[in-house]
């Protein structure tokens, strides 16, 4: 091809060049997608939260992961303040430890234990030739599993429940008493939990923006129907709660003799 300059031509790369420069600038340009902004449904401890931290919609599910974004946070921190008010001392926990290791085997003295009796099967299968692979690792890991229930649950089990029990007494105490909820990790300080968490939101540690959610977060305490699990019997709470039976000098696994030592 000729170029415009007397005795020049363009070769086929240059001309090549040109025609991919020419597309390259007639190609449409398109911006970047814009991010979706996030929703902010709160803060927690100055920090914001978000509604994708969320994955629950409805009921029970999403109370507890609003109690994950927003309570327990703040909990920690307040555990942390009121450290030497709620740590358990030696002589609570070792307390505690005699008394639930000492039930628990009395509870295994039954020589019609359901857990001892199956361990006893387990053995004699074993014990049997012939027995195929998968089927001989069944049984060992069923076996293990009975044994750790065969197990007292020890220091641990009981550090763990007096700490729990030191929390609620201390919010009892601190924020107005009120009814006590039987739960399977032990009595917990109904009322008194609810006006922290009223106290905290009011002294700025959280904040619910979105009016749902700020009502779904209370439903345990304004909605939800704890039936005869809720107690305010004065007598009982001072018995089973402030002065727990498994805190008192260990006599026994009987809540009658430790509640009779008490009156003697």
């Amino acid at each position: 091809m000729k170029s415009g300059v007397p005795g020049k031509r363009i070769s086929g790369r240059p001309l090549s060049r040109l025609f991919v420069l020419s597309l390259l600038l007639c190609w449409p340009v398109f911006a970047p997608a814009e991010e979706t902004p996030r929703e902010q449904i709160g803060v927690v401890l100055g920090q914001p939260v978000y509604r994708d931290q969320l994955t629950a919609t409805a009921g029970v599910a999403l109370s507890n992961e609003l109690h994950n974004l927003f309570s327990h946070p703040v909990m920690r921190q307040y555990r942390a303040a009121h450290r030497d008010a709620l740590q358990p001392t030696e002589r609570e926990v070792s307390t505690a430890t005699a008394h639930f290791d000492g039930w628990h085997n009395e509870r295994l003295k039954a020589q019609d234990h359901p857990l001892k009796d199956r361990r006893g099967e387990i053995e004699q299968t074993l014990a049997k030739p012939g027995l195929a692979a998968e089927e001989k690792q069944r049984l060992e890991d069923e076996r293990q599993a009975i044994d750790s229930q065969l197990r007292p649950p020890g220091r641990r089990f009981a550090g763990w429940m007096v700490a729990n029990w030191k929390l609620q007494r201390h919010l009892y105490r601190e924020y107005g008493g009120g009814r006590v909820l039987w739960q399977q990790a032990g009595l917990e300080a109904f009322d008194a939990m609810h006006a922290w968490l009223k106290q905290r939101e009011k002294a700025g540690d959280f904040a619910i923006s979105d009016p749902l959610l700020h009502e779904q977060f209370y439903a345990y305490w304004t909605t939800v129907d704890h039936g005869p699990s809720l107690s305010d019997d004065s007598r009982f709470i001072e018995q089973e709660f402030l002065n727990p039976y498994w805190l008192r000098p260990f006599i026994g696994d009987s809540l009658q003799k430790n509640l009779e030592a008490d009156q003697r």
